[in-house]
């Protein structure tokens, strides 16, 4: 209960600082505080947001209980299916396998006919024909 309640303070948090605010609060609420507080949601918030110059835990709570419900559809619709948690996904795709992440991404701009970085040269980009073929 407690993850899915500081899930939505992240969703109202997002939707009321810049990105690089809220990723410093998600980081230290999933990160090293996380475990500190045991997971308690109000906690983590009031801590993680200490520093913020432009909100406050009180607006963030009161985001939670006026478009709490409404932001976790939202987000629960915008989320791909996918193989299971944790996912990553490349261009709108949930990768099988996350560590292929290079590789997922070299592939993508390969096809899509973008000049490739270097870091592309050593991966071993394969088609989605490839692919198929070593599954088969």
């Amino acid at each position: 209960e407690q993850e899915g309640i500081l899930d939505v303070y992240e969703t109202c948090i997002k939707t009321q600082v810049s990105l690089e605010e809220a990723v410093a609060f998600t980081y230290c609420a999933e990160g090293p505080a996380m475990e500190r507080y045991d997971g308690n949601a109000t906690k983590l918030l009031e801590t993680c947001l200490t520093n913020s110059t432009t909100v406050c835990p009180h607006k963030i709570q009161k985001c939670y209980r006026q478009q709490g419900r409404a932001l976790e559809i939202q987000n629960a619709k915008q989320t791909p299916p996918h193989p299971g948690v944790p996912y990553v996904v490349v261009d709108g795709m949930p990768l099988e396998d996350p560590l292929n992440i290079q590789t997922a991404i070299c592939n993508r701009l390969k096809e899509k006919g973008a000049t490739l970085p270097q870091s592309c040269a050593g991966s071993s980009t394969k088609t989605e024909e490839d692919a198929k073929e070593r599954i088969a």
